[in-house]
């Protein structure tokens, strides 16, 4: 699926988000993509300045092991939160809802 995304190295800054992230394997895999098409030192240094990737994941579970392996893979830049992107966030519900409701994670 992330070969689809046809995305050059940057040269300015990306964000990669994906609204239902689940244990994280598309913002991972979506990143190492990008440093295995890097060919160069330079390369490599500018997919990490300049591609940020950030998720929603509604399933405290599923939201604990993404950040696990975001912790692991030391990605500084990585945002994940806890909440569902398909209904908007009030403070007095009980479920969380979107945490990136205008794509503030650009």
């Amino acid at each position: 699926m992330v070969e689809l995304l046809e995305m050059p190295i940057p040269t300015k800054h990306y964000s990669i988000y994906d609204p239902a992230c689940g244990t994280g394997g598309m913002l991972s895999v979506s990143k190492e993509h990008l440093f295995d098409k890097a060919t160069t030192a330079s390369e490599r240094e500018r997919v990490d300045r300049f591609v940020t990737v950030h998720g929603q994941e509604m399933s405290p579970t599923n939201f604990a092991i993404c950040q696990a392996d975001l912790l692991i893979k030391n990605d500084q830049q990585a945002k994940v939160t806890l909440g569902n992107s398909l209904i908007p966030h009030s403070a007095t519900s009980k479920e969380a809802g979107d945490q990136w409701p205008e794509g503030s994670f650009v």
